[in-house]
């Protein structure tokens, strides 16, 4: 019988170079993608708590600055003498109908009533409602929220104040609390603009050529921002407020977002000159 052995052959050292390059750029690439899905799931992450965290203070504000003007028992036969809607122009700091301030660094200034409406936008709000419905104005009903225009500054909010209302600074009776949690997200921007509110003068139509066009009573004399009302006059203000918000996390500035919102107050501002 003829036996026939068969020697085994196993890899050569060119095969398994080979093979251990490929399974190490394999390998490479498995890892790689792994990476990348675990950065982008960290930023999304990321990104979503930014959002949250903005999406809840921006509710804060919309639901408060909303109720402005609230007047619980309000008297109908005279709209005007709202004690939470009021604008004192001898005495501005005793304005208690919602206002929009401006911030130059070290003090506020209120752009609410600026010629033009879209220079009418600032850091800060500040309004009153009537919380307990007694109709009289309490220090604990003066509200606002302001930033102080620094990236390291939070959002501040307004619980108490003495005297009006018309005030965005620390100083006597008023108290502002932090409305963000500094050392988790970095408010980058914060603006309240009244740029989409109207105002109606009731003395319209008057017979009179307001505008200087020639014709008597246009649509647009009705405007009392375009055409400031004269004393004995009347207007109803629908005012409707943007709010910006731009942010980002302390921990990782690259992860930024910016959010925007219109709260249309729901109630008017009436005042008589």
């Amino acid at each position: 019988m003829l036996i026939t052995r068969r020697t085994q052959q196993g890899f050569t050292i060119t095969e398994l170079m080979v093979a251990m390059a490929v399974g190490i750029v394999v390998l490479g690439g498995v890892l790689t993608v792994y990476l990348s899905t675990l950065r982008t799931s960290h930023t999304t992450l990321q990104a979503t708590r930014l959002n949250q965290e903005m999406a809840a203070i921006m509710n804060i504000m919309v639901n408060d600055i909303r109720r402005a003007g609230f007047w619980g028992d309000a008297d109908l036969t005279a709209p005007t003498t709202n004690p939470f809607a009021t604008v004192d122009t001898a005495t501005p700091v005793n304005t208690t109908a919602l206002r929009v301030h401006s911030t130059d660094g070290t003090s506020y200034t209120d752009k609410s009533e600026e010629a033009v409406m879209t220079d009418r936008t600032g850091s800060c709000v500040t309004y009153s409602y009537d919380v307990d419905m007694d109709s009289t104005l309490d220090n604990e009903e003066k509200f606002g929220f302001r930033w102080d225009g620094q990236s390291g500054d939070g959002i501040m909010m307004r619980r108490s104040g003495a005297g009006g209302t018309n005030l965005c600074q620390n100083g006597g009776a008023d108290t502002w609390e932090s409305l963000t949690e500094i050392g988790t997200i970095e408010i980058t921007n914060l603006t309240f603009s009244l740029a989409d509110s109207t105002c109606l003068n009731s003395a319209e139509p008057d017979n009179a050529d307001r505008d200087g066009d020639g014709t008597d009573d246009n649509y647009e004399e009705a405007d009392c921002y375009t055409y400031p009302p004269t004393a004995g006059e009347k207007t109803v203000e629908s005012l409707r407020l943007l709010i910006t918000l731009e942010a980002q996390l302390a921990d990782d500035p690259e992860v930024r977002a910016e959010m925007q919102q219109t709260v249309q107050v729901r109630n008017y501002l009436m005042r008589a000159y």
